[in-house]
């Protein structure tokens, strides 16, 4: 049995990869515990290989902003206007910002600034992502 943990809010979902390809449930490997455990039945030596813990965490930051007229919002990273792509999306009318996957390169200072003729409104958001990348090897062998 591999063994990986992982926490967040929202909780992440957790993929299990054998040398780049997702493992799934199967006569041979079972996945248990939503994620967090692979147990390999009855190992061989087809079953060795780099055995990779993915944590698939989003990020999802709130703009609130009213006014008459409806104010524009634009979103930056680290001072630079937010390009999206690249795991950046911006939805619901500009006022939400979506990583899809955070990672640790994704910490940075997050602002947005909502426009109109009255003026304009900004909120920061400090954004630290802590991970760290776990890699299981796994040698199988079969016994005769």
């Amino acid at each position: 049995i591999l063994e990986c943990e992982a926490e967040g809010h929202p909780p992440p979902s957790l993929t299990w990869l054998k040398d780049g390809v997702p493992v799934l449930d199967g006569e041979s490997v079972r996945v248990l515990e939503l994620g967090s455990k692979l147990e390999i039945l009855a190992a061989t030596v087809s079953d060795s290989g780099q055995y990779v813990f993915v944590i698939n965490s989003p990020l999802e930051l709130e703009c609130q902003a009213t006014g008459s007229p409806a104010p524009v919002i634009t979103w930056y990273k680290d001072g630079k206007p937010v390009r999206q792509g690249e795991g950046l999306r911006v939805a619901t009318n500009g006022r939400r910002l979506v990583v899809s996957r955070a990672q640790v390169s994704d910490t940075a200072q997050f602002q947005c600034i909502a426009t109109n003729e009255a003026g304009d409104h900004e909120r920061d958001f400090n954004v630290v992502v802590h991970g760290k990348i776990l890699i299981c090897f796994f040698i199988g062998f079969a016994v005769k």
